[in-house]
């Protein structure tokens, strides 16, 4: 947790010098964000993890950094409608549900 916020740190004191290291970061970012969907992760590791991920667009600069928020918040927007999507589908619609031969009548 203490390396997180370090990072979110020197990422937004030192955002050239972090440059080579923006798609690293962004991958494990993301894999800690997903990864909190399966099992419970501690609040404070979250907190830490959603604060880098919101200073990554500083890698940017000033002219790149519109560009990799607008590329984050679609890739987090793309990530939450196919979680949606596939939660959607693990349920039967209600033509489905009537024509099942499994289902009881009463």
């Amino acid at each position: 947790m203490v390396s997180l916020y370090s990072l979110t740190r020197f990422v937004t004191l030192f955002p050239t010098q972090h440059r080579a290291l923006h798609t690293d970061l962004l991958a494990l970012s993301s894999k800690l964000l997903n990864f909190s969907a399966y099992e419970k992760v501690d609040e404070r590791v979250l907190a830490a993890v959603s604060q880098l991920l919101s200073a990554l667009p500083f890698i940017g600069g000033k002219v790149g950094a519109a560009n990799l928020w607008q590329k984050s918040v679609t890739e987090t927007l793309a990530s939450a409608w196919s979680a949606f999507l596939g939660l959607r589908s693990t349920f039967p619609t209600g033509s489905e549900f009537k024509s099942s031969p499994n289902r009881l009548s009463y």
